[in-house]
């Protein structure tokens, strides 16, 4: 399930642990894996997805 959301009152930063996937911010799409950190900035669209074959793992503040 694809989940586009949104922060009003926080940003966000993303490390992942353990994935291969693609992540989404404001239109602009790229790839993650494990050792990517993403920082995301207040109401910024984002979204992201796992397309290997791992669980997925992530950790977000």
């Amino acid at each position: 399930m694809v989940f586009v959301h949104r922060h009003k009152k926080n940003e966000e930063t993303c490390l992942f642990l353990g994935v291969s996937g693609e992540m989404t911010i404001e239109g602009e799409r790229f790839k993650v894996g494990k050792g990517t950190s993403v920082w995301m900035q207040l109401e910024a669209r984002r979204v992201w997805w796992n397309t290997g074959m791992r669980p997925y793992i992530r950790w977000g503040y």
